[in-house]
């Protein structure tokens, strides 16, 4: 007889853990009156990042994220393609804690698919097209600087060493998401070329800290490095996205036991 096995709250609002980052950076702000000449060198930096992508269209980037209560691994191939920016991209994400689970995430024109390779569900994320319009732009580093600036409170940039650090405070009521009177606090990183370093979630008294590392730019390399994935087109709606990933989560926690 199979036992019934329960996945804990915590883990099911974590699951779209990886995406919370592309979302609040590509979510682009109404400016501050108050503190012009901050806003138009938050702008400008923000198109540094926005051209830098525009003119790599190729590359392997780890995102490797860590806080109170989650730690994943993320590593995003960006190659060309007819996607937005003239490329297609494939991100492989693996979450340590609350709890293991392995996705690869995969754009498309009409979804954003998900390929768990664990345990082989090949699910629609269905986040076309309210969400992805905004996680892709995110994910592929393209944002739009006033579109990124509307939803915030305050915008900030100072140095950190030989880095520039942007404070973006968003309005979670601006964001849709609650509590809608706890602010959130993006801390971005970059360096002079306009390549994303690192970048700091803080809310509620949490911080989520994700360093972003450029492992290649060679084409080869990332077409041999990319996970492979079924066909769009044998994608299943036996499962939704959620009963895919707690699947996924089953998977690992019974490896651990064996």
């Amino acid at each position: 007889m199979q036992t019934q096995e329960t996945i804990s709250t915590r883990s099911i609002t974590r699951r779209r853990a990886l995406f919370s980052t592309a979302t609040l950076l590509s979510g682009l702000c109404t400016i501050p009156t108050w503190a012009q000449d901050q806003e138009a060198q938050v702008k400008a930096a923000l198109r540094l990042v926005r051209d830098w992508q525009l003119s790599h269209t190729t590359y392997h980037l780890k995102i490797e994220t860590q806080g109170q209560f989650v730690r994943t691994q993320g590593n995003l191939y960006c190659y060309p393609g007819n996607g937005p920016g003239g490329r297609l991209w494939k991100l492989d994400n693996h979450i340590f804690e609350p709890q293991e689970a392995r996705c690869v995430f995969e754009q498309t024109s009409a979804d954003i698919i998900a390929y768990f390779p664990e345990t082989t569900d090949h699910v629609l994320t269905k986040l076309l097209p309210n969400d992805a319009d905004l996680l892709a732009p995110g994910l592929l580093g393209l944002p739009v600087e006033d579109q990124i600036m509307s939803p915030t409170k305050v915008c900030t940039i100072s140095d950190i060493g030989d880095l520039k650090e942007l404070r973006m405070v968003f309005d979670p009521r601006k964001l849709k998401v609650s509590p809608s009177k706890a602010d959130i606090t993006i801390l971005l990183r970059i360096d002079s070329a306009g390549q994303i370093r690192r970048l700091e979630q803080k809310r509620l008294g949490l911080s989520q800290v994700s360093t972003m590392t450029y492992m290649t730019f060679d084409l080869n390399t990332v077409l041999q490095r990319i996970p492979a994935t079924p066909n769009p087109s044998q994608v299943s709606n036996s499962k939704t996205y959620d009963q895919a990933f707690q699947d996924s989560i089953l998977f690992f926690r019974r490896q651990k036991q064996v």
